[in-house]
């Protein structure tokens, strides 16, 4: 099994999206070092009131949480407005009824 790490190498990746059905985080996360090459990435995470699809998916808080230590911003859409998920997750995470889009932003 390849890591995104394996496949990422040195270069400077734009733009990532990921949707591989409740392990979108555990794949990003396979960036390892690389993972400061990503600029943004879009993934899907299960809200947080909502019971997963996917066995030992993480939830929005989590994902939200682990890319911002990673070195990332969230941003989230509604009605193609662009929000910030901000410190404050519960509106984010608890307010969606299954999945949500959520957008990161390398800020460092």
């Amino acid at each position: 099994m390849k890591c995104l790490q394996d496949l990422i190498s040195d270069q400077r990746i734009f733009f990532l999206k990921v949707d591989t059905q409740g392990s979108d985080l555990a794949v990003v996360m396979s960036a390892g070092k690389m993972l400061r090459q990503i600029q943004h990435i879009q993934l899907e995470a299960v809200c947080d009131n909502a019971t997963p699809t996917y066995i030992g998916a993480p939830n929005c808080s989590a994902v939200r949480l682990s890319l911002q230590e990673a070195g990332f911003s969230c941003r989230w859409f509604k009605s193609e407005i662009a929000y910030s998920c901000g410190d404050d997750t519960a509106s984010v995470c608890s307010s969606c009824d299954a999945e949500i889009d959520l957008f990161f932003k390398r800020i460092d």
